[in-house]
């Protein structure tokens, strides 16, 4: 987690992932057909509240919940 990021409250985390298959030109290319897959991460500190309660009724199948909960 970057400095200055950790305090007392709450901290959004968003994780991403899209995996990019061309649609001509891997071969030549030589790359692999399975597409590249490109991630990112990112933390944010609430603007409006210092804490977020967090309390999930469901969780979508494509989503995962924080070990920490």
């Amino acid at each position: 987690m970057p400095a200055g990021i950790y305090q007392a409250g709450s901290v959004i985390v968003a994780d991403t992932s899209y995996t990019y298959v061309p649609a001509f030109g891997s071969t030549f290319m030589s790359w692999d057909t399975s597409g590249i897959t490109f991630s990112h991460t990112t933390y944010m500190r609430p603007r409006n509240t210092t804490l977020i309660p967090y309390a999930p009724t469901s969780v979508p199948s494509t989503s995962t919940v924080c070990a920490a909960y």
